[in-house]
């Protein structure tokens, strides 16, 4: 398995609604496994769920603290290299 890229900077996105979701694009080097995570912080069990223009989906459950945490939320696969688009939604929280 291999680390999704190195990070040169981060998103901020805030004031997230049921439902609401925000979209990516990445350049995929070479097929194959790679993990996500999210830095968030909220209140309760949120449950997101993180989707790539190949369909591949993963969705998870996490309870939230009230201080900005990395969480794992799984691995997606990425079955051809280039240019895609992930996108992650609040589904429950």
């Amino acid at each position: 398995m291999e680390k999704f890229g190195e990070w040169k900077h981060a998103f901020q996105v805030s004031e997230w609604k049921e439902n609401a979701g925000v979209s990516w694009e990445v350049d995929v080097k070479e097929p194959g496994y790679y993990y996500i995570e999210l830095s968030y912080s909220g209140k309760g069990r949120l449950v997101w769920k993180t989707t790539t223009d190949e369909g591949i989906i993963v969705q998870n459950q996490q309870a939230a603290t009230e201080k900005y945490v990395y969480y794992n939320m799984g691995i997606l696969e990425f079955k051809t290299a280039g240019k895609h688009s992930i996108t992650t939604r609040l589904v429950e929280g």
